[in-house]
């Protein structure tokens, strides 16, 4: 049974590599420019970080880090066959992107904030988890444990001047009055316009109702189905929009320290962002019309 299931993937994965090659293949240009450029940016100027003690080098060179492999995970779940798992990923994406834009344009002690908002929610869960270890079959934190993670919450209190309840509360000082949200940093960044599509891509993280015929992967069935494994429709949306964040994101990392080849390179990524679109819509288009008059 696993074996002629396995057989059946590789020959999915197949068929699906060889119907948006075109659009894979500038995609993945991109995640290796991104790599190898964005690599090279940290080695520069890591060491000239690290004597200034630049926190906001530090928390973008962290994000974007993070955001390469996030797209790579959109990648892979592509290559797959699950363009609703990529959307939903592209999610993550976006976070990260706003963040590093938000923290570049704030104060350094916005990034210091923002890199120790971990240890808060490392204190946050770790106390959680200690309460439900019983009922969820899990070993609780020592007193001990406990007792060193609030000695570091202690430490960054006295710096920041206060703690961090939740989520986004590093992002308060810049924020001004009112509760501190991704949405409110969303908008202070001018990328407000993106929530429909944040919208759009939460529907698959959560359990609300959304009708089989709704998911992307299903966007070419011409009858209803419950799509229960990989398909190769749907593609064009996750592809596009991951693509842009991650080119916002690399951007921004880079032109910190903007130079003519900085520029240079961005615009060659751009460039780039900007074909993959109407290609991928094209590639979906022809190959859809060439299978179903093989069809009829």
């Amino acid at each position: 049974m696993l074996k002629a299931e396995r057989a059946k993937i590789a020959g999915f994965e197949k068929r699906n590599f060889d119907r948006w090659k075109p659009a894979f293949d500038i995609f993945e240009a991109i995640l290796e420019i991104v790599h190898e450029v964005g690599a090279q940016h940290d080695a520069d100027f890591r060491p000239q970080a690290i004597r200034n003690q630049d926190w906001r080098f530090e928390a973008v060179s962290h994000i974007h880090a993070r955001g390469l492999l996030v797209a790579r995970e959109i990648y892979g779940l592509l290559r797959c066959g699950f363009p609703d798992g990529a959307l939903a990923r592209w999610r993550t994406l976006h976070e990260l992107t706003t963040t590093a834009i938000f923290i570049s344009q704030c104060e350094p002690e916005i990034a210091f904030r923002y890199l120790a908002s971990f240890r808060f929610a490392a204190l946050r869960a770790a106390r959680q988890l200690s309460e439900f270890a019983e009922r969820a079959d899990m070993e609780p934190f020592s007193a001990e444990e406990i007792r060193l993670m609030e000695e570091e919450c202690v430490a960054l209190t006295r710096h920041i001047g206060e703690r961090l309840k939740s989520d986004y509360d590093w992002a308060t000082p810049s924020l001004g009055n009112g509760k501190a949200t991704f949405d409110r940093i969303e908008k202070s960044v001018g990328l407000d316009h993106w929530r429909p599509r944040y919208r759009w891509a939460s529907q698959h993280n959560h359990g609300g109702h959304r009708p089989g015929m709704n998911l992307l992967g299903a966007c070419e069935s011409e009858e209803p189905l419950f799509l229960v494994g990989p398909s190769n429709s749907g593609f064009v949306d996750p592809l596009h929009m991951s693509s842009v964040s991650l080119m916002q994101l690399f951007s921004t990392f880079l032109l910190n320290e903007p130079n003519l080849d900085r520029i240079i390179i961005v615009d060659v990524v751009n460039s780039l962002v900007d074909e993959l679109g109407p290609l991928a819509i094209e590639v979906e288009r022809t190959s859809l019309e060439a299978r179903r008059a093989r069809s009829h």
